[in-house]
């Protein structure tokens, strides 16, 4: 089952490209879609630095796929009125049926597809993955329930609302803090939104670096030892990942420029060796892994993606048209800070959902609301 899960990106990725061949239309689509040619530049950037490192050139590759089929496979549909809302409609009833499935693999399957052990803690992998790994795709799903529940009904649907218990009990049997903490954050946030009190988009980000510089770099977190050491009873280290974090920066000052290269992970991540682990790890830090795979040009291209993203979102909400995709990718980065999620397609799936909404406005086929 896992292979298959992992393997069906190659069927989808053909899928995209043959539609794309059978319709003229969709080329125009990609070729005014900004956030597109970021992606392709940000790809180029990794096959330079796996070229030069000597690394996983295999790998850029099988990351290319995560990243460019949303955007292939959404141009072929862009180009029609009132298409963006079936994609919305697709991707939401996609991601329902796999959750659901996870779901059930979890009531049927307690102990797992498979488990690992590292560390004496027991990992119990499903359909997602273990713990905090399906946060990406489960959060992904509830992010689309909402969107499409307030693009074709303007309000939240009981749909939408089942779907958030079944996200949440999933994160809480995986064992997902990381998971429920931002569950519960995109609820406020579209709470908010509902009410007409928009968060500002600039703060959003503003927040995240405070948030990464705070975490990753400063470790404010030790000024809150006594409620993290001795209220929650955690290490202070969050799991080793403040050990992680200094390897990275360690091999970052080493490589700055064109980063050390993607190495060996289906994922597509970078694979740091700790002196400590008998195996390797990846960067628990999507910003630090981008440094690591492509060097400062990959983080700046991957931050000027994010500002285009966020642009599209602007020029949503000028035309008065509610979207609360903007704010997924907002919690998705937000949890980065201290995890990688190997399912990075949810990421880039948002990514060009924006970019088809965008083009919409500029076709009048949006309906405001």
């Amino acid at each position: 089952m896992g292979l298959i899960v992992q393997y069906s990106r190659y069927l989808f990725f053909t899928a995209s490209i043959f539609l794309i061949l059978i319709n003229r239309n969709t080329v125009r689509s990609l070729i005014k879609n900004t956030k597109f040619y970021l992606t392709i530049a940000l790809i180029l950037v990794l096959f330079i630095s796996a070229s030069i490192n000597k690394t996983d050139v295999a790998a850029v590759f099988q990351l290319a796929l995560y990243m460019l089929y949303p955007f292939l496979l959404f141009a072929s549909w862009s180009w029609r009125i009132a298409q963006t809302e079936d994609v919305c409609r697709g991707l939401t009833y996609g991601l329902n049926i796999l959750v659901l499935l996870n779901l059930l693999i979890m009531i049927l399957m307690p102990q797992g597809l498979f488990q690992t052990i590292s560390s004496d803690t027991v990992s119990r992998y499903y359909l997602f993955g273990a713990k905090n790994q399906m946060v990406a795709p489960v959060m992904t799903c509830l992010f689309f329930n909402i969107e499409f529940a307030y693009r074709r009904y303007k309000k939240v649907t009981k749909s939408a609302l089942f779907m958030f218990f079944i996200c949440a009990i999933e994160l809480y049997i995986g064992g997902s803090g990381t998971g429920l903490i931002v569950l519960f954050a995109f609820i406020i946030l579209v709470i908010l939104q509902l009410k007409n009190r928009n968060a500002n988009s600039n703060m959003a980000l503003v927040v995240l670096i405070i948030s990464f510089a705070s975490i990753v770099i400063f470790r404010v977190q030790n000024i809150f030892s006594f409620i993290i050491v001795g209220v929650l009873h955690k290490s202070l280290t969050l799991s080793d990942r403040t050990y992680i974090w200094d390897t990275a920066f360690e091999s970052i000052r080493k490589n700055p420029i064109i980063g050390t290269g993607i190495t060996e992970s289906l994922s597509g991540n970078v694979h740091l060796k700790l002196n400590y682990l008998t195996k390797d790890i990846f960067a628990h830090d999507i910003y630090l892994d981008y440094l690591l795979m492509g060097g400062i040009p990959a983080l700046c291209i991957f931050i000027v993606l994010i500002i285009s993203v966020k642009r599209s979102y602007e020029k949503l909400i000028n035309v008065r048209y509610q979207t609360f995709i903007w704010w997924g990718v907002v919690i998705y980065l937000f949890a980065s800070i201290v995890e990688i999620y190997t399912t990075n397609y949810c990421l880039f799936l948002m990514f060009a959902y924006m970019g088809i909404l965008e083009q919409s406005i500029r076709k009048n086929h949006l309906v405001r609301g």
